[in-house]
């Protein structure tokens, strides 16, 4: 991302706002942010589900050594 976005600002300063190479980076800079977001979101799905697994098996342990 920081690559990208210091590409983006020397693309700017030394072409223009309106070249296409500056369009082109624009959009894989925005493309770039959307699947980090979806990444991120994914990751904190898997770890809700992880903490939620991990939750259960406690809950049953103890059950199980509430029995003994």
């Amino acid at each position: 991302m920081t690559t990208l976005e210091e590409t983006l600002r020397t693309a700017r300063r030394v072409l223009g706002g309106a070249h296409p190479d500056v369009a082109e980076t624009e959009n894989t800079l925005r493309d770039s942010r959307r699947a980090l977001r979806e990444r991120e979101s994914l990751l904190a799905k898997y770890l809700l589900y992880a903490a939620s697994a991990l939750a259960i098996g406690a809950f049953v342990l103890a059950q199980r050594a509430r029995r003994r």
